[in-house]
């Protein structure tokens, strides 16, 4: 089982630039998962700003620890990470519909709840630092951004949501997931991604 370990951390710049750090001077030496209550310079696709509240939100990256997974791959690691968060909001809103908007946003009722931030590191044709940070709105109800939908989890569940529990169903879900991935069910995988995208209107 992957992520048996996790840090957590109140403030971080980013936690995809901490593990990046810690992995390249060799500090990590197994699947390991960083969390921080909030990131000074927390970011997503193309250098956008991502908005959270401290303390409201789930933010976390994940280092695997796998030099095996041939550099081919490499969009499998967005889809495990999408349906994984898909599969745990649907245990908390199962009623709303939740789908992948391309390239890595997840939306609730076209509304954006998370956000995915994946860097990799490539030699001789394997992917040899994989990096996934995760951003996922729990308890911030209200957004300041203007021009972007943003919605979290206690907007539709009227309660507030303990990020530990959420994280730990998520981490049941992305192992769930990465074993079919290491099993090679490409086709099922790829068929459940297909399934859950949003179609454009």
């Amino acid at each position: 089982m992957l992520f048996k370990n996790i840090i957590y951390y109140d403030v971080l710049d980013s936690t995809n630039s901490f593990l990046k750090e810690i992995v390249r001077e060799n500090k990590i030496s197994e699947s390991m998962i960083v969390v921080a209550n909030f990131q000074t310079k927390g970011v997503g696709q193309r250098n956008n700003l991502w908005e959270s509240k401290k303390n409201k939100n789930l933010l976390f990256s994940m280092f695997i620890c796998n030099d095996k997974l041939k550099s081919s791959l490499i969009n499998y690691l967005n889809i495990i990470t999408s349906l994984s968060i898909i599969y745990t909001l649907k245990k908390f809103i199962g009623n709303e519909e939740v789908k992948i908007k391309l390239p890595n946003d997840i939306l609730v009722n076209n509304k954006k709840i998370s956000g995915i931030l994946t860097e990799t590191k490539i030699s001789k044709n394997y992917l040899k630092e994989i990096i996934i940070g995760v951003g996922i709105n729990i308890n911030q109800e209200h957004f300041s951004f203007i021009g972007r939908k943003s919605t979290s989890l206690i907007n539709y569940t009227d309660r507030k949501i303990d990020k530990k529990i959420f994280l730990n169903s998520f981490i049941v879900k992305f192992n769930m997931v990465y074993d079919l991935f290491v099993n090679k069910n490409y086709e099922y995988l790829q068929s459940e991604f297909k399934k859950n995208l949003k179609v454009k209107n």
